[in-house]
């Protein structure tokens, strides 16, 4: 029998954790519903991102594809600096792969995807054409449903972050073998990470007898081996904490570490989201206003601050976080993010499987 191509197309560029969690995430959910089909990534490159799980790639697999799935980022958005910068960057990666499937009719689904704020008037006008030509938008939050209803598109689906549904298919672990395990995730200002590191350790001290650090990056960039962090690394040595580096390998490693630990204390949204599938207390120093909005949505808000809010009361805050009890993922939270595969498999079963 003839396979079908799908193409799958995310913010795949980089060996970043997070990225890639997701576009995989997607890719599992197509081959569980669409077991004879081949997933071309039209831009995905292993020499990038080695763990990408896909057949094939390229753009004339992509012309060649039953169907073109946006998968969950937050491409369709901004950072809270250089917009216009930002706005050709995700028009170059992003917008000209839902413009080939526009101009060449292929149907297409964007789900759990963040849409706005869009600083930039030509690219906002880009995204919001883009919304209307697919078959299905489903949003990841409020926030984007609102952008997208303030310009006309009423239809779209409200859902959560996708990796929000990870326990679904990893079994969160409760037994540390009697050990406290913090995992360590940390900002690149070399001022703000040092309070932060002593505070961490001052209050860690406190409410644990033992305890242990795991400092983890996201990505291949090995921020605790520069010379910055020099100065944490000897202040951990002298303060006598028993810490390991582990460096960025595969998603499958990182989730491993996570899982093995209670505490994650991190600046990215995606180490968090995983922490919080899985069950972890977890502390979210944040610098992307997409990050708070994920916080707020999984009840996590008082364990989530800015890291421009970094100061004095923050030890009173670590050390209510140290002292909480067990997180749960709401259930409801959960059932909102398994949307995004419930439209993803309605999709590909009206579209591919007819």
């Amino acid at each position: 029998m003839k396979q079908n191509i799908i193409s799958l197309h995310g913010s795949y560029f980089g060996n970043n954790y997070g990225d890639i969690l997701l576009v995989n995430l997607f890719a599992k959910w197509i081959r569980d519903s669409c077991p004879d089909i081949l997933i071309n990534m039209p831009l995905g490159s292993r020499s990038a991102a080695p763990d990408l799980e896909y057949d094939m790639t390229g753009i004339m697999n992509l012309l060649r594809s039953k169907a073109l799935i946006f998968c969950g980022g937050g491409y369709f958005g901004e950072k809270p600096k250089h917009h216009q910068r930002w706005a050709m960057r995700n028009f170059l990666r992003h917008g000209i792969i839902g413009l080939m499937a526009v101009l060449f009719h292929i149907p297409f689904a964007i789900i759990g995807v963040e849409f706005g704020p869009i600083s930039s008037c030509w690219f906002r006008k880009f995204c919001i054409w883009l919304a209307k030509h697919a078959s299905v938008v489903v949003v990841r939050n409020e926030e984007s449903l609102a952008f997208l209803s303030s310009h006309g598109i009423q239809n779209a689906v409200l859902s959560a972050d996708a990796v929000l549904t990870l326990s679904d298919i990893i079994k969160p672990n409760s037994d540390f073998g009697g050990r406290t395990r913090i995992v360590l995730h940390l900002p690149q200002n070399k001022d703000t990470f040092l309070l932060l590191i002593k505070n961490i350790v001052k209050k860690a001290k406190v409410v644990f007898p033992v305890f242990d650090f795991i400092l983890i990056s996201d990505s291949q960039k090995r921020w605790y081996d520069e010379p910055s962090f020099a100065t944490a690394r000897a202040y951990l040595d002298r303060e006598g904490v028993n810490y390991t580096v582990q460096p960025y390998k595969t998603c499958k490693e990182l989730i491993h570490t996570i899982n093995s630990s209670q505490y994650i204390i991190t600046t990215k949204l995606h180490v968090g989201i995983t922490s919080l599938a899985l069950g972890k207390n977890t502390f979210s120093v944040w610098t992307h206003p997409k990050t708070p909005r994920l916080h707020k949505m999984a009840e996590n808000e008082h364990n989530c601050v800015a890291l421009s809010a970094i100061g004095s009361d923050i030890g009173n805050r670590l050390e209510s976080f140290f002292r909480s009890s067990h997180y749960a993922l709401n259930q409801c939270l959960i059932e909102l993010a398994r949307g995004n595969r419930i439209e993803l498999e309605h999709f590909l079963h009206t579209t591919v499987l007819l």
